[in-house]
């Protein structure tokens, strides 16, 4: 093949060997744009996918942080509604007992305006 490629350049002419020459290098400097241009396309992609770890990290710890507080909301709002029914039903069970009581109302103002002195 070397003989062939060889015995081709010995014929041709000078004009020939130049246009050759220069359209030898404007291929190579286009494969090596080529490649420079994949290489920084690579390097770029690369960049990109380590902000996109680094961002989906911190969206996870985010969203970890939201879902252990949401819980907690939760249970401190059970244990309030907890609280709350239980203060009502005290508060029936005292107006039951207050409503069931013998001591009347006449009672009742007597012994405060007795004590209020």
């Amino acid at each position: 093949m070397w003989s062939f490629i060889a015995s081709y350049w010995i014929k041709q002419t000078g004009k020939e060997k130049l246009f050759i020459l220069i359209i030898l290098a404007l291929l190579l400097f286009g494969i090596g744009k080529g490649a420079q241009a994949g290489y920084y396309k690579y390097q770029y992609f690369k960049q990109i996918e380590k902000e996109y770890k680094t961002l989906k990290e911190i969206t996870d710890a985010a969203n970890k942080k939201e879902g252990e507080l949401i819980g907690s909301i939760t249970d401190n709002h059970k244990t309030a509604k907890k609280k709350n029914a239980d203060t009502d039903k005290k508060l029936k069970e005292d107006e039951a007992t207050i409503n069931d009581s013998d001591v009347s109302d006449d009672d009742i103002l007597e012994f405060i305006s007795k004590h209020q002195k």
